[in-house]
């Protein structure tokens, strides 16, 4: 789900944005974590941490972080782009670029009143495409002008965005109830497909022949029943499921299958869904905090990182793991530490 673009393409797309005065970054140049740490919904107290591998210390305090300056309210989701980290910040309705080398701010794009962006996408002719949760749309803007150019009506409540090279996938949660994946051709939006899925589709990864999706299930009931589901990219058809008892965090492609990480376990899986192998059992190595916020697997290093906390309302951990052992922290973060993205 992650895009790259070169730094050439970046810039006439900043010119039009809203620089702002750059923050005085703090977070050193070398390999981390940085940490999205969500806030309080309405409290305009999201913020951006970094971890440093080498010293274990944490870089940016809780309210302007590294970037040197507020956030917004509720920073949902975090990717990379090419040298640069891009976050959406939902309630703020706007995505923001900050250096990946120093944690400084860099430019932003602000949308309307309730286009709560989610998640986005840049494709390879340089549009973004942004989920937009409360108008249940997917928002186009233009790297040239920094402006929104149009949109894509959706099923309610769009997510999470993969896109495979042709096609945009959304998962359409409907706030818990909602059951559709939407495909959409980047070249034609008139081809758009919904394809039913079960139950509160949210995480979508590519993998070769379509994409990985994970339903939460009904997260009313004791047991959700959440479920993994293919799609496969040349018929829209689901063709394989594999049910979960405990929630899945992340799916990460390796090169025989992939990783995915619950609650409960790191577990490796077939390309056809069917577990080989379990790569770290939490209750042989328990977590901080009682609530799992995020995980990320970096398969080329066999480390998983993860962040924790005892309530929402108050700050949260972050923890690395190799082969079962940890290797980093546990360190305090801000409240809610949310989406992380890994920094080699």
């Amino acid at each position: 789900m992650k895009s790259v673009l070169s730094l050439i393409i970046l810039i006439p797309f900043f010119a039009g944005c809203d620089s702002g005065n750059p923050g005085s970054g703090s977070a050193p140049d070398e390999p981390g974590v940085f940490i999205l740490n969500e806030g309080l919904w309405g409290q305009n107290n999201s913020s951006l941490q970094f971890f440093s591998v080498k010293t274990g210390q944490i870089s940016g305090d809780t309210e302007t972080g590294v970037l040197g300056r507020l956030l917004g309210d509720t920073g949902n989701s975090m990717l990379q782009e090419g040298a640069l980290g891009r976050i959406s910040v939902t309630s703020s309705n706007k995505l923001v670029w900050f250096s990946l080398k120093d944690g400084s701010f860099v430019s932003e794009l602000a949308f309307g009143t309730d286009s709560s962006p989610r998640e986005s996408v840049r494709l390879p002719d340089g549009r973004l495409m942004i989920s937009s949760y409360y108008t249940h749309r997917i928002l186009i803007a233009d790297p040239a002008t920094g402006k929104q150019t149009g949109s894509v009506p959706v099923n309610p409540y769009p997510e999470a965005l993969a896109f495979d090279g042709t096609c945009l996938w959304v998962s359409c949660n409907g706030l818990g109830a909602g059951n559709t994946v939407e495909k959409i051709p980047v070249s034609d939006f008139s081809g758009k497909v919904s394809i039913r899925v079960p139950t509160n589709p949210d995480r979508i990864s590519v993998v070769d022949d379509g994409v990985l999706v994970y339903c939460q299930g009904n997260l009313w009931q004791k047991d959700p029943g959440g479920k993994l589901v293919k799609i496969r990219s040349s018929d829209s058809r689901v063709t394989d499921s594999l049910s979960f008892s405990s929630p899945v965090r992340s799916v990460t492609a390796v090169p025989d299958g992939m990783v995915v990480t619950t609650d409960a376990a790191v577990l490796k899986i077939s390309g056809s869904l069917v577990i080989s192998d379990t790569l770290f059992d939490r209750s042989k190595s328990p977590f901080k905090g009682k609530i799992i916020c995020e995980t990320v697997f970096v398969p080329e290093t066999e480390t998983l990182w993860v962040t924790t906390t005892d309530a929402y309302t108050v700050r949260g951990w972050l923890e690395g793991f190799r082969n079962g052992l940890r290797i980093a922290g546990p360190v305090q973060t801000g409240l809610n530490p949310g989406s992380l993205l890994v920094k080699p």
